[in-house]
């Protein structure tokens, strides 16, 4: 459903969703949202819905005295947000693959690593896009790009 509900409270809620799991104790939360983005029309539910499946996943690369961020940036017809952890690289022959459901299936991995597969099934479907970039040192970011609901 479009609503003109603000970004940094969505991503409050979501970031809220996570602080509160005990196994997440050693992993900092920070919304970098700007606030200027308050009024950008989209699908509250979708967003929570891709965020959610996105920060699980970047979870699983982020080190022990981890972080996870969230921010987003305002482009000509969509908006674009990122998720960014300080964790392990993902190796970049994998950088593509990891949105690939197929690949995913053949390789037997478990329903719970299918998250970016459906983001991105999520995203085609409604005219966005998600990629990662990668480093090795400093972690990862997921960034997807939504269209604006007018």
């Amino acid at each position: 459903m479009q609503e003109s509900r603000s970004l940094f409270q969505i991503v409050d809620q979501v970031i809220q969703s996570f602080v509160n799991r005990s196994n997440l104790t050693h992993v900092k939360f920070q919304n970098c949202v700007p606030h200027q983005l308050d009024h950008v029309n989209h699908n509250a539910d979708l967003i929570i819905f891709l965020l959610v499946l996105i920060v699980e996943s970047a979870l699983k690369f982020v080190s022990k005295k981890g972080y996870v961020e969230i921010g987003a940036n305002s482009k000509a017809n969509n908006f674009e947000m990122w998720v960014r952890n300080n964790g392990k690289g993902i190796p970049t022959e994998m950088k593509d693959l990891i949105f690939d459901r197929q690949f995913l299936l053949a390789n037997k991995q478990s329903q719970t690593d299918m998250g970016l597969s459906i983001v991105k099934r999520m995203l085609n479907y409604y005219g966005g896009k998600i990629w990662v970039e990668c480093d090795a040192k400093s972690g990862n970011m997921f960034v997807f790009t939504v269209p604006n609901q007018d």
